[in-house]
């Protein structure tokens, strides 16, 4: 079951993103706050312009690529937190 209560915190300057849920115990909320902290390669946060993206993330793929490997960008985030929209001016400057 989904909880009442999912957020996310990002902080760039660690590369950690925290999940924060409300705990729930058979079924039901308990008024507890679980956070889970994840490592990972790069963060970004909402302050983030497409064009402070190209030179970090799409530059290197578009070169791994040009150099015969594969690219590839993971986009985690709430529903309409803006991931379609950086992913696509991403896709438009690598071209």
């Amino acid at each position: 079951m989904r909880s009442e209560f999912e957020n996310i915190s990002v902080l760039p300057s660690v590369a950690k993103v925290f999940l924060h849920s409300e705990e729930r115990r058979f079924g039901l909320p308990t008024g507890e706050l679980s956070t889970k902290p994840f490592e990972i390669h790069t963060a970004f946060g909402p302050e983030t312009s497409d064009d402070d993206l190209f030179s970090p993330i799409g530059e290197p793929l578009v070169m791994n690529t040009l150099e015969g490997g594969r690219s590839c960008v993971i986009a985690f985030g709430q529903t309409g937190s803006g991931k379609t929209h950086t992913s696509r001016g991403l896709v438009s400057r690598c071209q």
